[in-house]
């Protein structure tokens, strides 16, 4: 793990902690099977379910394997109910990003994915916000957010949140960035009186004159920005 982090915390039967080495291949794997099969966008499409593709797949671990990422497990059947992958951006490594075209996204991940980063990498692109917020020198992403099924409206996913706040005080990052992808987690990072950095409307949004995510049934993907005061 590139971070050596240590979080551990039970509330109400679930055990929120960092995820380590001996749980990186079942959170890689909720994370392609529960989160990825739920993603409005992607789903739309019929794609990534299940699929282990090897952009992908390395695009999870590498997250995973920077070590701030949380999971949430049922204490009394150690059972994996839901998960929090987050990654660590500094402005040095952050300024220094080469924004990829659709083209080259597409040669790295599968076509509705690729589309997905595309639009995220829109709305959300790390060196307009160092260059906007000049007192921001550590960000820290939450990148994935799911719960299982039969888990939900237990208010996992805001422990998950408020968990990854604590670790995000203990890396001392200066910001939190997110994009939610369905209303849910919109109210939820709303909930946490985040600003707003950008927004596509899935109707609206064209790219090569094609309009991709047309079926989604989500209206649209918002980017969140919160300012950390350490």
């Amino acid at each position: 793990m590139k971070h050596n982090i240590d979080h551990e915390e039970t509330i109400n039967g679930i055990t929120y902690k960092i995820v380590k080495e001996p749980d990186v291949e079942r959170v890689k794997d909720f994370f392609i099977d529960v989160m990825l099969s739920d993603e409005p966008a992607t789903k739309s499409t019929g794609g990534c379910v299940g699929e282990r593709h090897p952009g992908v797949v390395k695009q999870a671990l590498d997250i995973i394997n920077d070590g701030v990422s949380l999971m949430a497990v049922d204490t009394n059947t150690d059972e994996l109910v839901g998960i929090r992958t987050s990654f660590i951006i500094t402005r040095d490594s952050g300024m220094s990003t080469k924004r990829s075209s659709l083209d080259e996204l597409l040669r790295e991940f599968p076509e509705s994915y690729a589309h997905l980063v595309y639009w995220v990498d829109t709305i959300m692109w790390v060196p307009d916000i160092f260059r906007d917020y000049p007192e921001v020198n550590k960000i820290f992403e939450f990148f994935g957010l799911a719960v299982k099924e039969e888990y939900r409206r237990k208010g996992i996913a805001w422990q998950l949140l408020q968990q990854s706040l604590e670790v995000v005080s203990k890396v001392k990052c200066d910001a939190v960035v997110v994009v939610a992808t369905n209303k849910h987690s919109a109210t939820l990072f709303n909930r946490m009186a985040m600003e707003i950095l950008g927004e596509v409307v899935w109707k609206e949004s064209q790219v090569n004159g094609r309009v991709y995510f047309d079926n989604c049934d989500e209206r649209s993907m918002i980017a969140y920005f919160l300012k950390i005061n350490n």
